[in-house]
């Protein structure tokens, strides 16, 4: 919070702090769905968030459900993917650039394809952004997905009323990150891990599934438990959301698991569950 905005909030009374709060929070939120995010779930994760913690650390970044509503005044994103770092960056550094680009992309299926398929490579990183948002805004179901040649291959989703551009979450997400210095990463979880001070909070949400059939995914599994014991003797509150499997039990029995119900319909992105469970795990 900006020292500006300290002064104007430390002459507030009690409630008007309140509805202040709650108004801030109401302009943050995510901008696009990612397959692996907390959204469908944050009522859950939001019943196991510590008490206190000195800051917030996300390591492996999406849509932000759980930083937006968090709104930790320290806090530090890991962002994996080259184009969603690129749309945290631009919102961060140029949104009004942003939103006058995004003026140019129309919800309609010829321009939809033409935008998708031409090739990103001599963008600058607004033009990027831009062709980013835009597509994740207008695509089927609206997930940010890429196929196994890191192309976006969403088809388009023929929604009247989708909103490419809103103004409102898109200068509060820009507010936030710039007024509370959040830090923008881009590395492997190992090397992220090792950064994270103690009594930090850690919200772990792996990219990919961990199955018992899949030998490599039982070794990155094995791997995630590792590097979250060396975050447990360190004294790093850490708390991880997975899809409910007999692995991820297995591996991580000697801490808290919490079974709940998952709010999501993905089933057009391979998920043929009607009713998803998904598991919080937590060592505090």
């Amino acid at each position: 919070m900006s020292y500006a905005l300290n002064l104007e909030y430390g002459n507030l009374d009690s409630e008007s702090k309140s509805k202040q709060r709650k108004r801030r929070k109401k302009n943050l939120s995510p901008i696009f769905k990612w397959t692996r995010d907390e959204k469908y779930i944050i009522e859950e994760i939001q019943k196991h968030i510590p008490k206190s913690f000195s800051s917030y650390w996300d390591a492996y970044a999406g849509g932000g459900a759980l930083l937006f509503n968090i709104q930790s005044r320290k806090a530090v994103i890991n962002v994996c993917d080259e184009e969603l770092y690129n749309i945290y960056r631009v919102i961060r550094d140029n949104v009004e650039g942003l939103i006058e680009e995004l003026k140019n992309h129309k919800n309609e299926k010829e321009h939809y394809y033409e935008v998708r398929d031409k090739s990103s490579v001599e963008m600058n990183p607004v033009e990027r952004a831009a062709r980013d948002i835009y597509l994740s805004k207008t695509c089927f179901n609206g997930f940010f997905r890429k196929d196994e040649n890191g192309q976006f291959d969403v088809p388009f989703g023929s929604y009247k009323n989708s909103q490419v551009t809103n103004k409102i979450i898109l200068k509060g997400i820009s507010r936030y990150l710039k007024e509370q210095n959040v830090k923008l990463i881009s590395r492997k979880f190992e090397s992220f891990a090792d950064k994270i001070e103690e009594d930090s909070f850690v919200y772990i949400a792996p990219e990919n599934n961990f199955e018992m059939q899949n030998f490599s995914k039982f070794q990155e599994c094995t791997r995630l438990k590792f590097i979250c014991d060396r975050l447990n003797s360190r004294g790093v509150k850490f708390l991880i959301s997975h899809s409910n499997n007999e692995l991820m039990h297995d591996t991580f029995r000697q801490y808290e698991i919490i079974t709940v119900d998952a709010n999501k319909n993905i089933r057009a992105i391979g998920s043929k569950r009607e009713n998803p469970k998904e598991i919080i795990i937590k060592n505090y």
